[in-house]
């Protein structure tokens, strides 16, 4: 791995810490703040392959409100109060999304074509997130083994149709990193 993928990786990371401490802490407005300043940064150090990055980042944002939407109205997760800003999915676990999907060329550059490792990465990864998530308190409702198991399928379907998007995208604009 490479010294900007290392970045890249640990950019995503610190935004997850700001985006679900400041949700749990009644701030949830404070990580979209910095996942869209990093979103900025990442497509102006991407400029040459923006046309890649735009459209999966809004994808990605897009099926990350769907399916956090759709596992709130299954009672599968909720957000406590403190945590909730927006209708359904709260806007922090839609940046949550984006700020992952700047990782699909980069640092999880090769996932891109391993579907079957994809699936099962975003099986047991998702799940795991969510439940950091609850530990720190933005998140509330995985106490059941049928949440995590919801949250896993959820994944294991979104991840590798997210990067057989990207993958689509790329053969139309071209897929050279910087």
């Amino acid at each position: 791995m490479n010294r900007n993928n290392i970045i890249n990786f640990l950019v995503f990371q610190i935004n997850w810490v700001i985006a679900v401490f400041s949700a749990a802490k009644g701030y949830p407005w404070l990580g979209p703040i910095f996942i869209f300043v990093w979103v900025t940064i990442h497509l102006y150090i991407n400029k040459l392959f923006i046309w890649v990055e735009l459209p999966i980042f809004f994808f990605s944002g897009l099926i990350g409100y769907l399916v956090d939407s759709l596992l709130l109205l299954n009672n599968f997760i909720e957000f406590p109060t403190h945590a909730q800003l927006g209708p359904l999915s709260p806007l922090w676990m839609v940046a949550l999304w984006v700020s992952f999907s700047t990782t699909f060329r980069h640092s999880m550059n090769w996932l891109k074509q391993k579907y079957i490792f994809a699936v099962f990465f975003a099986f047991i990864g998702g799940p795991l997130a969510y439940f950091a998530g609850q530990k720190i308190g933005a998140i509330n409702g995985i106490n059941e083994i049928s949440s995590i198991i919801a949250i896993g399928i959820s994944w294991a379907l979104a991840f590798p149709f997210m990067l057989y998007v990207l993958n689509c995208i790329e053969k139309k604009y071209g897929n050279n990193l910087c």
